[in-house]
């Protein structure tokens, strides 16, 4: 299934302390995020078993770039980095589309730069075969 956050992509950000309180700096942010991933995946039941996500992180092209047409779909290699985005997808994901992202098994992930920025990805999960297939070959 195929999920799509409009906007710039955010990395996971380090809980805040207030005192000896921790809190999450990012909660409005991931409220919205949820909700927009709750009404794609619709009624369907979480994924339960091992999933492979494909997550395109399409970046805002810099200002100062004079003609934007050449930088569309090229790969972006400034900040922020790939891994905490990744991170923030599937913490967000968590209890939408999944229990636990433990069940994640593999994620293929880029980013690009492009004039509408955005999150797209898709969650594929596997099948009893393939399971088995990939226990088989290790």
């Amino acid at each position: 299934m195929k999920y799509v956050l409009d906007g710039d992509p955010v990395v996971w950000a380090h809980a805040g302390v207030n005192g000896k309180r921790l809190y999450s700096t990012q909660k409005h942010h991931k409220l919205v995020m949820s909700i927009h991933l709750t009404n794609q995946h619709d009624d369907r039941p979480l994924y339960d078993g091992p999933i492979i996500m494909d997550v395109t992180f399409f970046m805002p092209i810099p200002s100062r770039v004079q003609d934007s047409s050449l930088w569309e779909s090229t790969p972006a290699n400034m900040k922020p980095d790939l891994f905490n985005l990744i991170k923030l997808i599937a913490e967000i994901c968590q209890e939408v589309l999944f229990e636990d992202p433990v069940i994640i098994y593999k994620v293929n992930a880029e980013r690009l730069y492009a004039r509408k920025p955005r999150t797209e990805f898709t969650i594929r999960q596997l099948k009893k075969s393939e399971v088995y297939d990939q226990k088989e070959n290790n």
